[in-house]
């Protein structure tokens, strides 16, 4: 990308590259942007820009990438290192930003994350096998 001076208005025009023609010319065309997709780290965090070249990133959604979830604010940020509550059910997001499942540890209290992702808030029983790891319908191996 070049800068370049106008003499009709005296005003720098960007996004332009320079090329000659036979006649020593000088032309001025367009650079085309290039088109943000994947992961992008931007103003403090993480963005997520869709692969199909449009150039618009999640916003207020889950997404799901490489077998895990995350949730996008609406700023578009990736959400992490906290509860988060989405119609009626609680889910934490971890330090990656992934959602957590399983059992897990926060602020010293123990919780039982189901195979979606969200909080349980009914009584869990779960009970020792003969080796004595817990066993649960939906506990994840």
């Amino acid at each position: 990308m070049i800068l370049a001076y106008n003499k009709a208005g005296g005003r720098e025009l960007t996004g332009l590259t320079k090329r000659r023609q036979e006649e020593r010319a000088l032309f001025l065309t367009p650079v085309p942007e290039q088109v943000k997709t994947g992961w992008q780290q931007e103003d403090g965090g993480w963005r997520f820009y869709f692969r199909d070249g449009s150039g618009k990133h999640v916003v207020n959604a889950w997404y799901h990438d490489e077998d895990k979830w995350y949730w996008f604010d609406g700023a578009g940020m990736m959400v992490h290192d906290t509860w988060y509550r989405y119609n009626g059910d609680w889910y934490y997001l971890g330090t990656d930003g992934a959602m957590v499942k399983g059992l897990q540890t926060s602020g010293g209290k123990w919780y039982y994350l189901d195979d979606d992702g969200r909080m349980a808030t009914e009584p869990v029983v779960l009970t020792p096998d003969q080796d004595g790891a817990l066993q649960h319908p939906g506990l994840r191996q």
